[in-house]
């Protein structure tokens, strides 16, 4: 998760590149029990990134803390590039598959969007239904610019200012086809000039 910066390595900074890969996983394999696991806990980590009553909260937080009862992890004294970190690996990780283990390091992944300060207000969940980490632009609303394409086209307003620029679109081109010296449809500042 480690990202270098101008020669330095900065321990905090989100692997953008790693969520990216977690929640397409999680979008081709919606089925699989580990996908269905991390897909709840990152969906109760979204809703505490949103502005909840205290009720909600307290609601969200304890089905986070049950949904993460399952992970046993310890902690090792590993060396890094700033000198002896601790890391949490799997308690039992010989004894689980490779899909366990796909299980624990996406629920790392995710859990290190806390550490982020707005990370959690980051984290969204797309029109189609993919899951998505908002990490250059907070505004973001959509998981690929398909999705914003698809929304956009979809608006009945937007199509409706398409519809009325294509037919006078459409009307220019066919004006000019009947007489391209008019130059209709196309600015002639030039031509204006000239007639002065």
């Amino acid at each position: 998760m480690d990202i270098y910066r101008k020669k330095n390595l900065d321990p905090n900074h989100l692997d953008a590149v790693g969520l990216d890969a977690l929640f397409s996983r999680l979008g081709e394999r919606p089925d699989d029990p580990q996908s269905q696991r991390v897909s709840r806990v990152v969906g109760l980590l979204s809703r505490l990134g949103s502005d909840l009553s205290k009720a909600d909260e307290i609601r969200v937080l304890t089905e986070l803390r049950n949904a993460l009862h399952n992970y046993e992890w310890v902690s090792q004294v590993s060396p890094t590039p700033e000198g002896y970190r601790a890391v949490l690996v799997p308690a039992y990780r010989r004894d689980l598959s490779r899909e366990d283990r796909w299980e624990y390091h996406a629920i790392q992944t995710v859990l290190a969007i806390t550490r982020e300060d707005g990370g959690l207000s980051r984290l969204r969940r797309c029109e189609c239904g993919n899951w998505f980490y908002a990490a250059k632009r907070n505004g973001r609303k959509f998981c690929s610019g398909t999705c914003r394409q698809y929304h956009y086209d979809s608006d009945a307003e937007k199509r409706k200012q398409k519809r009325a620029y294509m037919r006078k679109l459409y009307a220019d081109q066919k004006e000019r086809a009947k007489n391209p010296k008019s130059g209709v449809g196309l600015r002639q500042k030039n031509a204006r000039k000239s007639l002065r």
